[in-house]
């Protein structure tokens, strides 16, 4: 291989092209600048930028354009001289054939001068010497850039085309990026349609409780319960950045994270309970979530439900005298499995007062164990809870 050495006006407008290309955001408005500094680092006589269509395989002519001329140009390539064109076939194909070339990889100019493609097309057009970067990473052709010479000009050389593989390399990985950020936006939205149509809120928040996600039905269950703060402010919200979430939600996430890290930990990673405010009662379930990546840190999902509509004596727990409130929590607390001890440590009560609860129920309602109560339960907590995780 040949030793190139660039010169200095080369370097320096190599330097401002991938500045630019690490700025670029893929557009007309953005690919402009990077096209009419090509023209004066390349000393090209115009450059046009061909948007290709992935999907339908064929050239978007909506999203192409000729740099310094209008798009006549490009209309009447399209239309007629682009079959005729040798170099057309090795522009926008899919798969790899090279990312960079010029007129005469393809045909000699001797050859070129001789086709009536030259004469009619690129002569009346003032072209003659054509340096071609393919947009195109993993078999997918983003778009093609030309940058056109006319014959008073110097035919592209080696040393141009080096400087257009080195910026072919920046301008592809500026598309490849922004087509990932599309992929990733359109997930994202699918996403936030697919929490909005829950039947539950949903609420994300990170280790260091910082809220990162809430869903609609969740904000309309927690902003009325934000003193003095207007449900209204925060409708068309979703994500929830200035979002006030309820410092009981985040004290629960809290308590999980402190049974998380304690030495004890049963890999529970998730519990429930019953919020009760002043305006009814909300269920909860918290989990802990662990991403595969073992480098990112943990995340909490709280999944809450507006139980305020179903009062506590609609328990089926017989006919007798109807439960009191902290009765009713002991009921609650007895259909998620545990023991007098957790009841007592969750309701800070006494392990004692606990027992004299629950020998009160069985009393009001004739039954004599908590298997009973389960099994009398299990109708309403399937409909009311279970279906909610």
């Amino acid at each position: 291989m040949k030793n190139y050495r660039f010169r200095e006006e080369d370097i320096q407008g190599l330097i401002r092209l991938i500045n630019m290309a690490n700025r670029c955001s893929v557009d007309n408005d953005t690919l402009k600048p990077i096209l009419t500094e090509m023209v004066r680092t390349f000393q090209a006589r115009d450059a046009l930028y061909f948007s290709f269509d992935p999907e339908s395989r064929s050239i978007d002519l909506k999203n192409s354009f000729c740099l310094n001329n209008d798009n006549s140009y490009l209309r009447h390539y399209l239309d007629h001289y682009k079959q005729y064109d040798p170099l057309y076939s090795f522009e926008f194909h899919s798969q790899p054939f090279r990312l960079v070339f010029k007129t005469d990889d393809i045909i000699p100019y001797s050859q070129l001068i001789k086709l009536e493609y030259y004469h009619d097309f690129l002569r009346p057009q003032g072209i003659y010497s054509e340096l071609i970067i393919r947009l195109c990473s993993d078999n997918k052709l983003y778009g093609v850039i030309e940058l056109l010479r006319s014959q008073n000009l110097p035919a592209y050389d080696d040393i141009d085309l080096y400087k257009a593989m080195i910026l072919a390399a920046c301008l592809t990985n500026a598309f490849r990026n922004a087509d990932l950020l599309t992929k990733i936006n359109e997930e994202r939205k699918l996403l936030e349609y697919w929490a909005d149509c829950q039947q539950m809120g949903i609420i994300l928040v990170d280790y260091k409780f910082k809220p990162i996600y809430c869903n609609r039905l969740a904000r309309e269950l927690c902003v009325p319960i934000q003193n003095g703060v207007q449900s209204s402010k925060y409708d068309v919200k979703t994500y929830a950045d200035d979002f006030p979430i309820p410092p009981e939600i985040i004290q629960g996430c809290m308590e999980l994270k402190k049974e998380f890290e304690s030495k004890d930990y049963s890999n529970s990673h998730q519990f429930q309970c019953v919020w009760y405010t002043e305006n009814g009662r909300i269920y909860m379930k918290y989990y802990l979530v662990q991403p595969s990546c073992s480098s990112s840190a943990p995340f909490f999902v709280i999944n809450l439900q507006n139980l305020t509509c179903t009062k506590p004596t609609d328990f089926p727990i017989g006919n007798n005298d109807a439960l009191t409130k902290r009765e009713h929590d002991i009921v609650q607390n007895i259909s998620q499995g545990l023991t007098n001890r957790e009841i007592a440590d969750r309701l800070s009560i006494s392990k004692s007062t606990v027992n004299t609860h629950i020998r009160n129920i069985f009393a009001k309602t004739g039954l004599k164990n908590r298997v009973q109560i389960l099994n009398l339960l299990k109708p309403f907590l399937v409909s009311e809870i279970q279906r909610l995780v």
